[in-house]
């Protein structure tokens, strides 16, 4: 609110939709998650490695597998798999997982804090929360507004996560 110069709340429903807003489209240009957020990733097939989506990954918390009767297991950490937090990777073990398939990999991404957040992506979130709070109609004399703002998408440019299929 300090950022957009605004100060009572008697707009409070429309300043935290806006809010919401912003901070969804911000993480939406960044294919990434900016708050500790919950996540399934599903591997239908077996490959050795398997890029997650949503960085910054903090942990996985578990895999399961079909096994060759197609009977659930549950994967053990440090044996059947690794986890490359930097390259956001689980590394499956070739000995003991070759042949499984449908693993379900849950996992925690996003940010530990806020604090964590790069300023710049904060930054942003306020940018785009102003204008969406100060254009809050369709269009601006006659002017459509379904790119907003391109200033706060070329800040998190470079915090941008690679797409996945």
């Amino acid at each position: 609110m300090e950022h957009s110069r605004l100060e009572d709340n008697y707009d409070e429903m429309v300043i935290q939709g806006c809010l919401t807003a912003a901070h969804s489209l911000v993480e939406q240009w960044l294919n990434r998650k900016l708050v500790n957020t919950k996540m399934l990733a599903v591997q239908e097939d077996w490959q050795k490695k398997v890029k997650l989506p949503y960085a910054p990954i903090i942990s996985v918390n578990s895999i399961t597998a079909l096994d060759l009767y197609e009977d659930s297991i549950t994967l053990v950490a440090g044996t059947d798999y690794r986890v490359d937090l930097v390259r956001n990777l689980v590394i499956l073990d070739l000995s003991t997982t070759q042949g499984y398939t449908e693993f379900n990999i849950n996992y925690n991404c996003g940010y530990q804090t806020l604090d964590c957040v790069p300023p710049a992506i904060l930054h942003a979130i306020k940018m785009t929360f102003a204008n969406l709070y100060e254009n809050r109609e369709d269009s601006v004399v006659g002017v459509p507004i379904y790119k907003v703002p391109l200033t706060a998408q070329r800040i998190v440019e470079s915090f941008k996560a690679p797409n996945f299929v």
